[in-house]
């Protein structure tokens, strides 16, 4: 069955593959959100000794994970829609973001750790 927002298409070219290759990657960032989320949770909870801090640098992942999550939906529904428009834009702005962030979570564990 086949219902308007998802219709059954032929598999033409590629766009089986495209569509395949798209649902992979939307749950590889599932995956690696939802281990940064548990790291949170782990620090956050279980790292008693730190006291404020281990719960500021939990939250803080837990905080990157859910924000990862919503950009890996956001981009797996822009590329669904792209993909059967027969067009493709490569992502720039959101990776950048998701480095940004993980190299300022990087140098506060850092700084934590040495200090």
């Amino acid at each position: 069955m086949s219902t308007s927002r998802n219709p059954i298409r032929p598999n033409d070219g590629s766009r089986a593959r495209d569509h395949l290759a798209n649902e992979r990657t939307f749950l590889a960032w599932v995956r690696t959100a939802l281990g940064i989320i548990g790291l949170g949770v782990l620090v956050g909870k279980l790292v008693e000794v730190q006291g404020v801090e281990a719960e500021i640098a939990g939250l803080t992942m837990v905080g990157m994970g859910a924000a990862s999550l919503i950009y890996a939906t956001i981009r797996y529904e822009r590329v669904r829609v792209q993909l059967e428009e027969g067009m493709f834009q490569t992502a720039s702005t959101g990776p950048i973001v998701i480095t940004a962030l993980a190299l300022l979570m990087t140098a506060a564990a850092v700084v934590f750790v040495l200090v």
